[in-house]
């Protein structure tokens, strides 16, 4: 960029000011204006010369004689305040610019040296004074107002700097300097902290953007100018000044890769994306392996669905700085909004000690993990979560909903002791959620708490405010949570009734839901009949609902009763979830019992691939592998299921009965996943 601001005085300048008034001597006609002495005179060109020959002592001692022969000269004074100073005799220095405005009092020289000693001397009030005393005398000069100013803003008093040229502004209000000087002051007041300013930081962006705009009709080709443009629309948010300054800069220098890269982040604020992605892309052009400019192009692509550039970008960003941890958490975001958790995963899992230090990236490793149905896995990412927070001072207490799906997790690991204690910091922060309310009990209940969980149900019954079907469904859910399946039933019955009773109907899917769990607990209570007509009450309602078709339809075949309607309903199921493994186990099994073993097989083999860890698909299994005559896969089969149930007597039975068990053959471990 070759166009820079007009040097202004700053502290630095006005201490310049002070060396050059020190390195060379004044003129004689500077001397010649109080009319010294001859012998004066000529005592000050001798000290003029020992200055220049670098002999300050000789220099020192011509000047004294000099006034010795003319005291009533202010300029010999001052230059004897001005050699005192390069032998920096601050005090003595200052004396001698007192003697010079004792004898001429209105001398804006001697007022401006004797204000830099002062801060030299660390007396910034001091210089305040005298700057001001000098604008009394020259209230037009206006560089005694940008000198002002600048000591004002050494001593932190900005706002008083910029009242100062302020007013310098109404005395020449198309001034340069002047707007630079009040621009760059009102800047660094709007970054400074509100209580520094009084509350006033936007007035004061507002007031640089204006006079920084006045400043660039007077030069628009200064590029520095629409640089600080740039930075001052940030603050006010203006994406038009942005855009515009930024575009300016760049018309100096093309190259300004921070400028280019605030350009296409603010068109994409605007919403103009193709833009924001052509200034990306010229980013990229321009240096090929500068991750931040790769990753704005990802995102950029992201978000107009160029969703296979986006990602290829993003894992070229992190092959060449491989600790982009956050990165990392952006990319596995996506491809699990992409439901490719395998290499979700993976990015995540890539981090490595960086991740581990990460809480968002071990949150989102867990829900990766919970969806591959690694669960250990996942309570490990999260319980380093909750300790990276706590060292991190964040409280949880209101996170309602991450402590839900810790205690699903828990649950699901058998580990009801734990799960209920993420289920009380749920109730914790959602004290009426019934959902909630429920799954705490239901983990007290299987941690051996089961008063204290039938005090929670009573006591979240009597609490939450909402109407009585409500609250006899949630009491009617947790019994059979509980396996309480006696009760469920009867609670479910009054469920029904009151479903069935509402002022206000319940849509046809609700309501067949609530069928379909009163349909489960009267099966479970061994209520056959009831249970069949609950669940058809409950298809009826919704036919589309495919649980209530596999249910009764596995319901009849494990009966052995009205099998082709069983296996129609199986179907059904199947026609709106493809890939439902256990619904592929119910249809196997219904094949099973219509003597179609070769069907069952193909189906429940099906099933195995997508549920592996099930014992119900592996007794199938083994119950049509033995009709089939392939013994060994039979029992191979049995003791993957016992191997998943332990305590299941009905397959430690069939083991017994049908001989020994034996080593699972290889290609059967191989579609059990190892087992």
């Amino acid at each position: 960029m070759t166009n820079t601001y007009p040097p202004r005085l700053g502290l630095p300048c006005l201490f310049a000011y002070l060396a050059l008034t020190v390195t060379g001597c004044l003129s004689a006609t500077a001397i010649d204006r109080q009319s010294p002495s001859p012998t004066a005179l000529a005592a000050y060109g001798l000290a003029c010369t020992s200055e220049i020959n670098g002999d300050l002592d000789q220099a020192l001692r011509f000047i004294g004689i000099a006034i010795n022969a003319d005291g009533t000269s202010p300029e010999l004074h001052i230059q004897h305040g001005r050699l005192l100073s390069l032998r920096e005799q601050w005090t003595e220095a200052a004396d001698a610019l007192e003697k010079a405005l004792e004898l001429q009092p209105d001398n804006l020289e001697a007022l401006r040296f004797k204000a830099i000693l002062a801060l030299k001397t660390e007396r910034p009030e001091d210089a305040i004074a005298d700057y001001r005393e000098a604008l009394a005398i020259q209230p037009d000069d206006l560089s005694l107002h940008l000198e002002l100013a600048q000591i004002y803003h050494a001593a932190q008093r900005i706002e008083e700097a910029i009242e100062v040229l302020r007013i310098a502004r109404e005395k020449a209000p198309d001034d340069f300097e002047i707007l630079v000087a009040l621009g760059e002051m009102d800047f660094e007041a709007a970054r400074l902290p509100g209580d520094r300013v009084q509350g006033k930081r936007e007035h004061y962006a507002a007031e640089a953007v204006e006079v920084f705009l006045a400043a660039a009709e007077r030069d628009p080709e200064n590029g520095r100018i629409w640089l600080r443009l740039v930075d001052l629309a940030q603050i006010t948010g203006e994406l038009d000044l942005a855009i515009r300054s930024c575009r300016k800069v760049l018309e100096f220098n093309p190259e300004f890769h921070v400028v280019r890269q605030r350009l296409a982040q603010t068109l994409a604020v605007k919403g103009e994306l193709e833009e924001a992605i052509a200034q990306a892309d010229i980013l990229r052009e321009q240096e090929p392996l500068n991750t931040d400019f790769i990753n704005l192009a990802g995102a950029l692509y992201w978000r107009v669905d160029r969703r296979d550039e986006a990602l290829a970008l993003m894992q070229e960003s992190i092959e060449i700085d491989p600790r982009q941890t956050q990165l990392r958490v952006e990319l596995g975001e996506h491809l699990m909004e992409l439901e490719r958790y395998a290499d979700a995963v993976g990015v995540m899992e890539g981090a490595g000690s960086d991740g581990e230090q990460s809480p968002q990236l071990q949150y989102l490793l867990g829900l990766g993990y919970i969806v591959s149905n690694r669960l250990a896995e996942a309570r490990t990412a999260w319980d380093r979560y909750v300790a990276l927070l706590s060292e991190r001072g964040v409280d949880l207490r209101g996170a309602g909903e991450f402590y839900v799906r810790y205690g699903l997790l828990l649950q699901d690991l058998d580990d009801w002791s734990a799960a209920a204690e993420m289920f009380e910091k749920a109730v914790e922060a959602q004290p009426d959620n019934l959902m909630v309310c429920r799954e705490f009990a239901v983990s007290l209940f299987r941690a051996g708490q089961e008063d204290r969980a039938r005090d929670v149900i009573g006591h979240a019954a009597q609490r939450v405010q909402l109407p009585p079907f409500q609250i006899a469904l949630f009491k009617a859910q947790f019994a059979l949570d509980i396996d309480d399946f006696a009760t469920a039933s009867q609670e479910f019955e009054d469920v029904v009734s009151l479903a069935s009773n509402l002022e206000e109907p319940l849509p046809d899917a609700e309501l067949a839901r609530i069928f379909f769990l009163a349909g489960a607990a009267n099966e479970r209570a061994s209520a056959y009949q009831r249970s069949v007509d609950l669940l058809r009450r409950s298809i009826e309602l919704d036919p589309q609902y495919p649980e209530a078709l596999n249910y009764l339809g596995y319901m009849m075949a494990e009966r052995g009763e009205d099998l082709l309607e069983a296996k129609s309903l199986i179907e059904r199921a199947l026609e709106l979830s493809p890939e439902n493994g256990a619904y592929l186990d119910s249809l196997g099994w219904a094949l099973y019992r219509l003597g179609d073993l070769n069907g069952a097989l193909e189906n429940l083999l099906k099933a195995q691939e997508s549920i592996d860890d099930d014992p119900v698909v592996f007794e199938h299994l083994g119950d049509v592998y033995w009709d089939l005559g392939q013994l060994g896969r039979a029992r191979s089969a049995w003791n993957r299921a016992l191997e998943l149930d332990p305590g299941n007597q009905d397959i430690q039975r069939k083991l017994d009965e049908k001989g020994a068990t034996e080593q699972v053959p290889e290609d059967l471990k191989a579609s059990s996943n190892g087992c």
